[in-house]
């Protein structure tokens, strides 16, 4: 079973007109790591170099995620994965852009999105 956290900041939340607050936009920083332990490896000799995964539970693996890279916190650190976006509202219409990074050694997934959204609650 895959478990994440995140960790999501809003830089910055601005309305271009102060008196009706029709128009805005919103810059945001969001963090994720996946809370999975890393899988043992077999050494050239035969054995491996951490505990097996596998005998670990649930908690102690989510925990252990945080420790078990097997080259230090360097590993550690490149195992997150970011993303940022703008977003642009009009009323009850929103616009927004983003992009995801992942490090290159864990995945080197890279891509840009884009979305439309309506807020329901200021049409009906």
């Amino acid at each position: 079973m895959q478990t994440t956290i995140q960790i999501i900041a809003i830089f910055l939340h601005i309305y271009l007109t102060n008196w009706t607050k029709n128009h805005g936009f919103t810059l945001g920083f969001d963090l994720n790591r996946l809370l999975i332990p890393t899988p043992s490896q077999v050494n050239e000799h035969g054995r491996t170099d951490l505990p097996d995964y596998k005998e670990r539970s649930a908690w102690q693996g989510m925990w252990k995620s945080f420790t078990d890279a097997p080259n230090g916190f360097r590993e550690e650190w490149q195992e997150n994965q970011y993303s940022f976006g703008l977003e642009y509202h009009y009323k009850a219409f929103y616009i927004r852009h983003g992009y995801f990074i992942e490090h290159q050694m864990k995945g080197n997934r890279k891509f840009m999105g884009n979305g439309i959204g309506i807020r329901l609650l200021l049409i009906l």
